[in-house]
């Protein structure tokens, strides 16, 4: 690439030496290298890939009820929650029985299902058969 003042000179034009300085501030100031063009143009073809990506993603989002969709969010945390609790119970309710069937065979009882037909099993929660 050649110099500004290389060119100038080619066409017959000479900046004085004492000049020199102020034209070369005053190119800079208002004329970019066309590298730093091309370095700008790439960059701009970026940006407007990025903002043509986000808006084509923000598109599908529209329509989209946010507080229908809280709600529905809302809903599934306590069904979950409720879920968990009735599988809380239910393994609390096995342990029980285990413990309950181990406890009716080490007593020597031959048929624990009539066995459990006649305990009450509300009272049996506090017993501790370990």
């Amino acid at each position: 690439m050649k110099n500004i003042h290389t060119l100038l000179s080619e066409i017959g034009i000479t900046v004085p030496e004492e000049k020199k300085a102020d034209f070369d501030k005053a190119v800079l100031a208002n004329y970019k290298i066309v590298a730093e063009v091309e370095k700008i143009t790439t960059a701009r073809d970026n940006y407007k890939s990025q903002l043509e990506t986000a808006q084509t993603a923000l598109k599908k989002f529209e329509g989209v009820d946010v507080e229908n969709l809280k709600s529905e969010i809302a809903k599934l945390n306590i069904s979950l929650k409720d879920k968990e609790t009735e599988y809380q119970t239910k393994i609390a309710d096995m342990e029980f029985n285990s413990v309950l069937d181990c406890a009716i065979s080490k007593s020597g009882a031959r048929n624990a299902t009539a066995v459990k037909a006649l305990l009450d099993l509300l009272l049996c929660n506090f017993i501790d058969f370990s």
